[in-house]
């Protein structure tokens, strides 16, 4: 059961993003950030403090989104991990707020019993990894995406590629997972 509360945030987060993607638009910004010694040939201002060599902003990165799939618990967790949980500038309330406001379906539902307070983030960070961080289970997730791909019945490049994706996509996470996909002891 979703609250005020709850729906008010979730709009307030909607609106600042947009807000935000907004005025990305209007200022110039680059994808990465380069420091040279010359103005860059790109056409870009230098950087306007004397003592400061030419810099170009790289735009913020979006915490993610996570609802209850173990596939894409991995990348939540590292992304989430390194934007907002090690952030030493955020406050206990604020990666709470953060955490609250990234998770959807069974996953939001498991953590909508906490109130948004400092005393809560650990609590909530633990009841998440309690409830998805299973080895076994991410494995037998990854297996069942492997064996439950589709016969491919036509001939073409667009299946062929679809099965190779698929196939390698599976076999990296496995090893990411530590597992040997050299062998197949797993399977």
């Amino acid at each position: 059961m979703i609250t005020v509360f709850d729906q008010i945030r979730s709009i307030n987060l909607e609106y600042r993003t947009e807000m935000m993607d907004g005025l990305d638009k209007l200022t110039p910004s680059a994808s990465l950030t380069l420091t040279v010694g010359a103005p860059p040939a790109t056409g870009l201002p230098p950087a306007t403090h004397p003592s400061q060599p030419n810099v170009l902003k790289i735009p913020p990165i979006k915490p993610p989104t996570f609802s209850e799939s173990y596939t894409s618990l991995r990348s939540y967790h590292d992304i989430f991990t390194s934007l907002v949980h090690n952030d030493p500038d955020l406050n206990e309330i604020q990666k709470m707020n953060f955490l609250k406001g990234s998770l959807t379906g069974d996953a939001e539902c498991l953590l909508h019993h906490l109130d948004l307070s400092s005393g809560n983030y650990a609590r909530a960070w633990d009841l998440l990894k309690e409830r998805y961080d299973h080895k076994r289970v991410l494995v037998n997730s990854y297996l069942k995406v492997f064996f439950g791909q589709p016969i491919q019945s036509e001939k073409s490049a667009e299946t062929l590629k679809s099965l190779l994706d698929t196939t390698i996509e599976v076999v990296h996470s496995l090893e990411n997972l530590g597992l040997p996909v050299k062998d197949w002891d797993t399977i």
